[in-house]
């Protein structure tokens, strides 16, 4: 006995289709959650010059997209450690997160490399930071003398807090 289907040429099709259609909104979850993660981990980072969010990045690659980026206010400090003065920056120590100067400008450029990145399903996407004191960013330890430890000092870890958040808004199966 033998059993001859017809019609499965459209059915393929159809299969296809809808694998398609959901590959791509899996895709689009990616990029969501990346974004949310980024905007959580930029947004709670203290801006001075700008350098600590521009260093921050969404890519395949786990040592960042951007970690070989040279940034041109390397020489914020004099050879004793004390940090120089940039009447430019503003007394950003004093002013709320979202407020200072530079803070739009680094923003962008650590949003821009989220739509370079890939978000198919066979890429891995990460988010890190090429700041050569991120660590000390992050957990709002750095120097007595520096914005961040002023207006960071009572928040706990920035990128646990972030992923928190995003949990909160996707799920917990977000990693």
């Amino acid at each position: 006995m033998s059993v001859r289907l017809v019609g499965m040429g459209g059915l393929r099709a159809r299969f296809d289709k809808f694998i398609e259609k959901k590959e791509q909104e899996v895709e689009d979850l990616r990029r969501q959650v990346a974004m949310e993660l980024l905007d959580a981990i930029i947004g709670s980072v203290p801006v001075w010059s700008g350098r600590s969010v521009r260093s921050v990045s969404v890519s395949n690659n786990p040592s960042g997209s951007n970690a070989t980026e040279t940034h041109p206010d390397r020489g914020d400090t004099a050879r004793d450690g004390r940090w120089l003065p940039h009447p430019e920056f503003g007394d950003t120590k004093n002013m709320p997160l979202g407020a200072e100067p530079n803070r739009q400008a680094a923003e962008a450029i650590a949003r821009a490399s989220a739509k370079m990145a890939s978000y198919k399903l066979s890429d891995k996407v990460y988010v890190t930071s090429s700041a050569y004191n991120w660590d000390d960013i992050d957990t709002g330890d750095h120097g007595f003398s520096h914005p961040v430890r002023q207006r960071n000092a009572g928040k706990t870890v920035i990128s646990e807090l972030a992923v928190a958040q995003v949990k909160a808004l996707f799920g917990k199966n977000v990693k």
